[in-house]
């Protein structure tokens, strides 16, 4: 179900708990939203929360060659990196690394390389399961929250990508189970991604054509630019109530919902939508998360600014995440 808003004056009970949320016409954007700012933490302090399930600081000691989990150049571990087409171990230099010359937190990041003439999967991808042993699963009645912080050369945002300008930013999907690897493009994914326009902005849509045979973008409240040369910061919300089944019977019991900030801004609920979603599996449950700036159907003969972007400081907690300090 999308929901659509007027320019007019808007009350809505929305908000983090116990918050009022005021909507009401902002200059540049649909809505102007006030809200009770979110606390604010270090990454070791958001890291070390109640309920958090698991967070990566993208530091060297987090490699399986410096025996952390990341496993470099493959596809088929709990937690790693690769680009699809490459032979595993490869070397992925000039594609993904973990870089040190931008950081949110601590000495290094993940970084992505998009160069001139490169297909829409060139820079690769990063994922992990929610766990190692694979134990969280997470089904109707959970919810979690996924927060991270981004950075984009600005010739990422401003390169006009062909035929498409919608990259990708994060997904959450299935989970891998024992004897069931599990690829990025599942049912039950959300995803959030740029929508293709000027400026380049986040929404939010589900499922890899599998909800009624399709994709469904879910409505932001308003536009809510990148920034170039900053850590922005996004935090996914998403509550599951029933499972949609792709039988007409709607629920409108799930929640999704999504924060952005700017850097050493307060995050700003730009998504709070009632929503249903699909799953017809009884096994497959919420359970792995990928960063990947992915441009599907990117046009490899184009010629463009060579183009970054880094990660840092990724989240996942059943609880809401407070905020990056602010300086």
């Amino acid at each position: 179900m999308k929901h659509s808003f007027n320019r007019r004056t808007l009350f809505k009970l929305f908000g983090w708990p116990g918050a009022v949320t005021l909507l009401v016409p902002f200059q540049g954007c649909a809505l102007g939203i006030h809200e009770e700012p979110l606390p604010q933490g270090t990454f070791s302090e958001r890291c070390s929360a109640p309920g958090v399930i698991r967070c990566f600081g993208f530091e060297q000691d987090e490699l399986a060659s410096n025996g952390g989990p990341i496993v470099w150049g493959r596809h088929d571990a709990r937690v790693g990196t690769f680009v699809n087409g490459m032979r595993p171990g490869r070397r992925l230099d000039g594609r993904i690394e973990i870089a040190n010359d931008f950081t949110a937190s601590g000495a290094s990041s993940l970084k992505f390389f998009m160069p001139s003439r490169s297909n829409g999967g060139h820079a690769g991808q990063f994922y992990a399961n929610f766990s190692d042993d694979l134990s969280v699963q997470l089904s109707e009645g959970d919810e979690f929250f996924i927060q991270w912080r981004q950075r984009f050369s600005t010739s990422f945002l401003d390169n006009r990508y062909r035929p498409y300008n919608s990259w990708k930013q994060m997904i959450v999907g299935e989970g891998d189970r024992p004897g069931k690897l599990v690829s990025s493009c599942t049912q039950l994914e959300v995803v959030v991604t740029n929508k293709g326009t000027r400026p380049a902005s986040p929404s939010v849509y589900h499922s890899c054509r599998g909800k009624d045979g399709d994709s469904e973008g879910i409505d932001v409240w308003r536009t809510f630019p990148f920034v170039a040369e900053q850590w922005m910061t996004f935090q996914l919300h998403v509550k599951i109530g029933t499972w949609y089944k792709n039988d007409r019977r709607y629920h409108h019991d799930s929640l999704i919902e999504l924060w952005v900030a700017r850097e050493n801004e307060p995050s700003r609920k730009i998504l709070s939508q009632n929503y249903d979603l699909a799953n017809n599996n009884v096994n497959a449950a919420y359970g792995k998360v990928w960063l990947l700036p992915y441009l599907g159907g990117k046009d490899a003969s184009q010629e463009h600014p060579d183009a970054f972007t880094w990660y840092d400081d990724l989240i996942i907690s059943r609880t809401a995440i407070a905020d990056p300090v602010r300086r």
